[in-house]
């Protein structure tokens, strides 16, 4: 029997310097990315990982193991801007992160790793009541995100999955989310990024 445990990783993708078109160099970020996530995320431990895409145009992303499988929407939000001001720019669209989910799996009895299939899924919760949550609402959130995979309304929660695959919850998939939901319901104080996994034997 497995036991499968998932946790977040935020991601920037270009804080890793990386040959410019022009023959140059990209800044090296890494530094900032660093000190921002120390300051504003449960931080386990950081690493890095061939860019998923274009790793011989974009060189490595930098990773921010978080020891968490929660993290508040609001205390993400602080990491970006803190981020941002160590980069000089106020912006929040221009800041390359992302987030995404890795798995912790104890194999308690021996048998290949290759009979289980995992899958991880970001989820995003957000408290609402449902005096202000029509039908109609919950409907134009989904169609408006194009990266929604599912939307499901429970008693007094809203949950946003993520349709995952080799895209992560990027940083301007976050901040689309907010404008769609606060003006669609109200604010955002209560939203928290999950994630979840399913086995599939």
């Amino acid at each position: 029997m497995l036991s499968i445990d998932c946790l977040l990783t935020v991601k920037e993708y270009t804080a890793v310097p990386f040959p410019t078109i022009s023959g140059g160099m990209s800044p090296d970020r890494t530094d900032e990315f660093r000190q921002a996530a120390e300051e504003h995320l449960p931080v386990d431990a950081f690493s890095f990982d061939p860019h998923p895409v274009q790793p011989d145009l974009f060189g490595d992303v930098m990773k921010a193991e978080l020891d968490t499988d929660r993290l508040s929407l609001n205390q993400y939000l602080e990491f970006v801007d803190s981020y941002a001001r160590l980069l000089g720019v106020e912006d929040r669209r221009v800041i390359n992160t992302g987030i995404d989910a890795r798995t912790t799996i104890e194999n308690r009895v021996p048998r290949p790793l290759a009979d289980a299939d995992v899958v991880v899924t970001i989820l995003i919760e957000i408290g609402y009541s449902e005096e202000i949550a029509s039908e109609y609402q919950l409907n134009s959130i989904e169609e408006s995100l194009p990266w929604v995979a599912d939307l499901v309304a429970q008693e007094d929660t809203i949950q946003i999955q993520h349709h995952g695959g080799p895209n992560d919850l990027v940083n301007e998939q976050v901040l689309g989310l907010i404008e769609t939901v606060e003006s669609t319901l109200a604010q955002t104080e209560d939203a928290v990024i999950t994630c979840k996994t399913v086995e599939r034997v």
